[in-house]
């Protein structure tokens, strides 16, 4: 069998290497979408929602000074006070206790009145938005989250295909360097210090590791 000359044998190798880098490339471009980024964001989303809701209630953090934060503040310390003067009022250890609380409890009714209706009027509507657009959410991150499911269950196949091309690619970019040093006479410190560049330079994709070990499949120099 005639034996081709070093070029050409450079040259077939180097299109076997192109080849099963487009091979790889159209593997990777048909896995699946991942919607992990997506589940993420969604689920950053929800937190902050259920954050903002409880900051508003307590009319802290950003809402600390905005009038409704205001009003959620003034319901919370009237009901309080409301609260404790009721407990004087009732189980008090002195006559002279339970009647002064009792003479206070209808100026601490009426004024925990008035910040109920304050609140219903400026807290309540904005309380109800941020429920319906955690609903919305939370339904966003449970379909994801089914999709997640899927996606784990179909990239199987796909992806071990893809890692598959990769690691033939791989082993014939190493053995095309490998014959090209043979050929140039570059030694083995200097191959040595190509060898990261060139593990750098293979893609990647989530929730699937690049092959580091195994049989070179490049063919036989």
């Amino acid at each position: 069998m005639a034996v081709l000359p070093a070029p050409e044998r450079a040259n077939l190798i180097a299109l076997a290497g192109r080849q099963a880098r487009l091979h790889a490339d159209a593997l990777r471009a048909s896995l699946p979408p991942d919607p992990a980024p997506a589940l993420e964001a969604a689920t950053t989303t929800v937190a902050q929602l259920r954050r903002e809701r409880a900051d508003l209630q307590a009319g802290k953090a950003g809402h600390e000074r905005t009038e409704a934060g205001q009003v959620a503040r003034d319901l919370l310390g009237t009901a309080t006070r409301l609260r404790a003067v009721e407990e004087v009022a009732n189980h008090g250890r002195r006559w002279r206790e339970r009647h002064a609380a009792t003479r206070q409890l209808p100026a601490l009714a009426e004024a925990a009145a008035l910040a109920q209706r304050r609140w219903d009027a400026q807290v309540a509507p904005e309380l109800a938005r941020l429920d319906a657009e955690t609903a919305k959410a939370e339904a966003v991150v449970a379909e994801l989250t089914t999709a997640a499911q899927r996606h784990r269950a179909s990239f199987q196949e796909p992806g071990r295909r893809w890692l598959e091309a990769e690691h033939t690619y791989g082993g014939l970019a190493r053995s095309l360097d490998a014959y090209r040093r043979r050929l140039d006479g570059v030694g083995p410190q200097a191959a040595a210090q190509r060898a990261p560049q060139r593990a750098a330079a293979l893609p990647s994709h989530p929730g699937m590791s690049q092959p580091t070990s195994g049989p070179d499949v490049g063919p036989s120099l």
